[in-house]
């Protein structure tokens, strides 16, 4: 499955989890017993993004002799 995508592995003693992203989802193979150790880092990843994304400004550009041609 998705043989080209970005494989991340982390290790931890005897344990193992893959990270990809896959479609724009970020799909997270953990153990059982490690699954819930990566809520608060994708939660915190969330808040981070949406935080970020905040503050992104939209500016319109000035309009052309072309793009006032078109609305004619």
């Amino acid at each position: 499955e998705q043989a080209d995508a970005e494989r991340y592995l982390f290790r931890s003693a005897d344990d193992a989890a893959q990270v990809c992203l896959i479609d724009g989802v970020i799909r997270i193979d953990a153990s059982d017993t490690r699954q819930g150790e990566f809520e608060p880092i994708v939660a915190e990843a969330r808040e981070s993004l949406l935080k970020d994304a905040g503050t992104i400004g939209i500016t319109r550009a000035p309009e052309t002799s072309d793009s006032s041609e078109r609305r004619t």
